[in-house]
């Protein structure tokens, strides 16, 4: 009976020592991870609140630059704001009417 307690123990202490080898590298490599989980929080966020506030406010732009108006996540992330500027430019080129 010793014996198989000795068995099962054997797979805990090793699991023990394998999370122990993983809060150790956790604490060593925290100077990049943090960082970085704190840099994805904070995107997930403006995602978040970009993703909620299009449908509630009205567009504000004289020709709406909207490449997919259809969907939302696409139309907030990659066409509006500056897009349709940097899209004139590329199609256009600079021009000045004054």
């Amino acid at each position: 009976m010793l014996a198989g307690r000795a068995r099962l123990a054997l797979p805990q202490a090793a699991r023990a020592e394998g999370l122990i080898m993983w809060a150790e590298r956790l604490k060593r490599y925290r100077w990049i991870w943090l960082p970085l989980a704190v840099f994805a929080l904070t995107r997930l966020g403006i995602l978040v609140v970009a993703y909620i506030s299009t449908p509630i406010l009205a567009d504000s732009s004289v020709p709406p630059y909207h490449i997919r108006p259809d969907n939302i996540l696409l139309d907030v992330l990659g066409s509006r704001w500056d897009t349709g500027f940097y899209l004139s430019i590329a199609e256009e080129g600079y021009r000045y009417q004054g």
